[in-house]
């Protein structure tokens, strides 16, 4: 059923969607797509990730919220979600999951220009370097 309103997520398990890419490249790739059944009026994405810790940090996470008109799809907005992955280790020098999270409300574009049925296209890039997500 398309999501409609935050809820508390379940504790973590082998359903959650975990993504780990090291292929390197400047390509956007698909993490996954969400169909609003109204109009949003905030939104909250959580994530937790880790960068590989040599290179320049280039992984990111957007969203997109794409339209459909006449059986073709357009792109009305586009957000950068995080910036780049956070970078940090353990107390043994290990790389470390860095949570992140980020509301949208109303004043944001994302809200603002959504409609029911729109597609909010949820996408990362891993970059060129020897970063990974």
């Amino acid at each position: 059923a398309p999501f409609t309103e935050w809820r508390e997520p379940p504790a973590a398990g082998p359903e959650d969607d975990v993504i780990c890419d090291r292929n390197p490249g400047d390509d956007w790739r698909l993490l996954g797509n969400v169909v609003s059944e109204r109009q949003l009026r905030r939104m909250l994405v959580k994530v937790e990730w880790r960068d590989c810790g040599s290179g320049a940090r280039e992984a990111r996470i957007r969203v997109r919220l794409i339209r459909t008109v006449r059986g073709s799809e357009q792109e009305l907005c586009s957000e950068d979600i995080f910036g780049a992955c956070g970078r940090e280790t353990d107390r043994l020098g290990r790389n470390s999951y860095v949570p992140a999270e980020r509301a949208f409300e109303s004043a944001d574009q994302l809200i603002d220009l959504s409609k029911a049925q729109d597609t909010l296209r949820f996408e990362y890039l891993v970059g060129s370097g020897d970063g990974q997500l």
